[in-house]
């Protein structure tokens, strides 16, 4: 097994800071933000996203691909968060 070393550099307490302050305290404010302006089923349902836009990200900056199995994945994720998302008909 390797020897694991870490240098304590500006670019290692950025790297540590940005998840640590970015996505954990800003994304819960704008979680909290968005459930006191909108509906709790229409917030939550955007967590469903993030499988996608994970995939998305995986192909454009690192290359890999998805199966054809989690391409059909993603087009019933957004089929449903379209579903939800769509404006109510109204009957008359």
């Amino acid at each position: 097994m390797g020897t694991f070393y870490v240098s304590f550099t500006p670019d290692f307490f950025i790297s540590v800071l940005f998840p640590g302050v970015l996505i954990s305290v800003v994304a819960q404010l704008l979680l909290y933000r968005l459930l006191s302006a909108g509906s709790i089923v229409n917030v939550t349902s955007l967590f469903y996203l993030v499988p996608v836009i994970t995939a998305v990200l995986n192909y454009l900056l690192l290359g890999n691909t998805l199966p054809w199995s989690g391409v059909a994945g993603m087009g019933a994720i957004l089929l449903g968060i379209m579903m939800v998302f769509r404006a109510p008909r109204i009957k008359s």
